[in-house]
């Protein structure tokens, strides 16, 4: 049967295991903040992605909107001249801007859209790196466990008595 160590011994091991707990529980939760501070930028980047679709599909209404209002001042200024509108080359001057207007609305929800992705890879991204940091303060912590033990075992057969 072993014997005790001696009194200095063992606060010298309890000092380790203390060390070695202090410094597993401090590389875990660093890893655990870490990976709150990457979730809380992902839902951030999300919000954002969200708030840009958005405004892409409003800015693009009122392109919507200043195309009509850009198509009843020319079938305005058509019957002002005496001029059929919607005939001919009015009808063709109408159908442009009407096209075009089109064009501008679809062209403003679609960066609004690529914008968005953009956000929503970064949310990627950060939840990525969240996961990643949580995984390195386990591991961390496994291997603060594993050297403070080591560490520990040292200690104790360094001064266990025959």
């Amino acid at each position: 049967m072993c014997e005790p160590i001696t009194t200095t011994a063992g606060l010298a091991l309890y000092s380790s295991l203390a060390a070695t707990a202090v410094s597993a529980y401090g590389a875990y939760q660093q890893g655990q903040g870490q990976k709150k501070v990457a979730e809380y930028n992902a839902k951030v980047a999300d919000v954002q992605a969200e708030d840009t679709t958005n405004r892409g599909f409003i800015a693009a209404d009122q392109q919507r909107a200043r195309v009509r209002q850009i198509a009843g001042q020319q079938t305005a200024a058509m019957g002002a001249a005496g001029v059929t509108a919607g005939e001919g080359t009015t009808g063709l001057v109408l159908d442009q801007t009407a096209t075009m207007g089109e064009l501008d609305a679809r062209q403003i929800e679609l960066n609004a859209q690529r914008e968005a992705w953009g956000l929503r890879s970064q949310a990627a991204g950060a939840r990525f790196s969240g996961a990643l940091a949580e995984q390195e303060g386990t591991m961390g912590a496994i291997g603060s466990l594993i050297t403070g033990g080591v560490g520990a075992y040292g200690i104790y057969d360094k001064y266990k008595k025959p």
